[in-house]
């Protein structure tokens, strides 16, 4: 660099636009972060955001998924609470709990297989994604259960790459 030069960058007269040398040197990203679609601007942090947030309602179906549930619930109350004489034959609508010879604890043991469990399967195939629901399942698994951790050196993918061509 000889000294004008210098001197201009110093005092912001030689202005460098590195967007316009990029679209210049690289005319094949023309589409490049646009919708293949619709061709508007893609947003990846912002569907990033939203999936981090949102994820568990599409993946489940929430909230059809939890009246589903809330509603076995309340049918396994009933079924155990039929099972006991505290409700007649066909009265679907009592208060069974303030019986005070419920038995509570069979009520939670089916509420929480049938109701939140079987719920929450049955309410993610008929309102959900089964697909996205696996996918969390298997992360999740990864995640708490086999350790992995980031490689810094990212030995596997150099490796990959090395041996690609």
């Amino acid at each position: 660099m000889t000294d004008n030069s210098i001197k201009k960058w110093d005092n912001d007269i030689y202005v460098f636009d590195v967007t316009e040398a990029s679209r210049v040197k690289n005319p094949w990203l023309e589409d490049f972060g646009r919708d293949r679609f619709t061709y508007e601007p893609e947003y990846p942090l912002l569907t990033a955001i939203d999936a981090r947030i949102n994820e568990a309602h599409y993946a489940h179906g929430y909230p059809y998924t939890s009246w589903l549930q809330l509603s076995l619930v309340y049918a396994a109350g009933l079924y155990t609470a039929k099972e006991q004489g505290i409700v007649k034959k066909g009265v679907y609508f009592q208060r069974y709990w303030r019986a005070h010879y419920f038995d509570w604890l069979m009520f939670i043991r089916r509420a929480g297989i049938y109701g939140i469990g079987g719920g929450l399967v049955a309410g993610t195939y008929l309102f959900g994604s089964p697909s996205i629901s696996m996918r969390r399942i298997v992360n999740g698994y990864h995640y708490y259960f086999t350790w992995q951790t980031t490689d810094p050196r990212n030995t596997d993918t150099q490796h990959f790459i090395k041996n690609n061509s």
